[in-house]
């Protein structure tokens, strides 16, 4: 037997051993600036539909668009196979045609996106110009204005970092390009999906990848026009409503002495999927790692729980976007690691040490419940 070829077979073991181990968290984000369709409630924007899931704009998940749609996404971010036009395209029953910021012929300008879990991979930008109010999206359209990073000849903005948080990337608007109602585009390729490479090798990056996009209605002047085109709906500037979304004061105070007030909520929300494994034989090592990965995802509204106070903008809630993903550490930490153990005392008290658990218990439990 060829040494190198057994090498190279115990390379591929390991690899895939360590990626069955691995979390399985799927990358999630929006537009936030300007503010995209899904996410204008979370700036209090009157007529703007609640979605809370807003950070999920991904073309109906990974399996539903490379397995069901052949790789297509909707043109806003929904799944592919829903009738047009779809709930966050125009006209839509989720579009609300409001315009949320209003730029100038050739400006550099600032686009917000706010990553929950990032997987790396790349952002893209396009234009697309709607001339009347029933007018609807097409990719050719968004293809006819694609948004050149500022500074550089390229149109992919990379993220470098596999932290979540807030991404700004500075673009060119194009000359020559005005318009009343133009849809600013945002379109996000993850990169953390194990598939061939067009080299012919198989890497983490190539192959099918999660995608996101959310649409967010903007206007553009002419260059000569000092007044810049009034945007219709709110008089909402952006940078107070951030202040909404992610307050600097974003500690948690005590509860004052003697207040017994709560907060009644009427919801209880509840996703449930998943896979069961149950052996660690090297066989399932392998088909684990082709497997789709899907995950249960919840959380208790009624009563709320600690991590969703942010969502009825209770004083002093820290904003937690994965508050649907309290799950012990993942599948893979849960039971291979701890033996099915969900106790945060054994879990983390270990592995983070006792000053980052208590910090991450005091967090979780601001008012000292038991």
């Amino acid at each position: 037997m060829n040494p190198s070829a057994s090498v190279g077979n115990s390379s591929m073991m390991i690899a895939l051993t360590i990626l069955v181990f691995l979390p399985c968290v799927f990358s999630h984000g929006y537009v936030i600036e300007p503010p995209n369709r899904a996410s204008l409630w979370r700036l209090r924007i009157p007529g703007a539909i609640v979605d809370m899931e807003d950070n999920q704009l991904f073309c109906g998940g990974f399996q539903r668009q490379w397995n069901f749609n052949n790789g297509h996404c909707g043109l806003c971010g929904d799944d592919y196979s829903l009738p047009k036009p779809r709930p966050y395209e125009n006209m839509g029953a989720r579009s609300r045609g409001i315009v949320v910021k209003s730029y100038q012929e050739g400006d550099i300008i600032p686009v917000t996106v706010i990553i929950t879990a990032s997987h790396k991979g790349y952002f893209l930008f396009h234009l697309c110009k709607l001339v009347r109010d029933d007018d609807v999206e097409t990719e050719e359209c968004f293809k006819k204005n694609p948004l050149k990073v500022a500074g550089s000849r390229g149109y992919r903005y990379y993220l470098e970092s596999w932290k979540p948080g807030n991404y700004t990337a500075k673009l060119q608007l194009p000359k020559g390009v005005t318009c009343e109602r133009c849809v600013l585009r945002w379109h996000y390729t993850a990169g953390n999906s194990w598939g061939k490479c067009e080299d012919g090798t198989e890497a983490v990056g190539c192959g099918p990848q999660e995608t996101f996009r959310t649409c967010s209605d903007i206007a553009i002047a002419p260059k000569d026009q000092l007044d810049k085109p009034k945007v219709s709906g709110f008089g909402h500037k952006l940078s107070q409503a951030l202040g909404d979304v992610h307050r600097d004061d974003q500690r948690r105070k005590p509860r004052p002495q003697g207040e017994k007030k709560r907060t009644t909520l009427s919801v209880l929300k509840r996703v449930k999927m998943g896979i069961d494994v149950s052996s660690l034989r090297s066989l399932v090592f392998l088909a684990l790692a082709f497997l789709p990965c899907v995950w249960g995802h919840g959380y208790l509204l009624k009563p709320v729980n600690r991590a969703s106070l942010w969502r009825f903008n209770i004083p002093g809630a820290i904003v937690d976007y994965n508050d649907n993903q309290l799950f012990c550490g993942g599948f893979q930490v849960r039971f291979y690691f701890f033996a099915n153990s969900c106790e945060l005392t054994r879990v983390f008290c270990c592995s983070l040490g006792k000053k980052h658990f208590d910090l991450m218990l005091a967090s979780r439990n601001p008012y000292g419940y038991q």
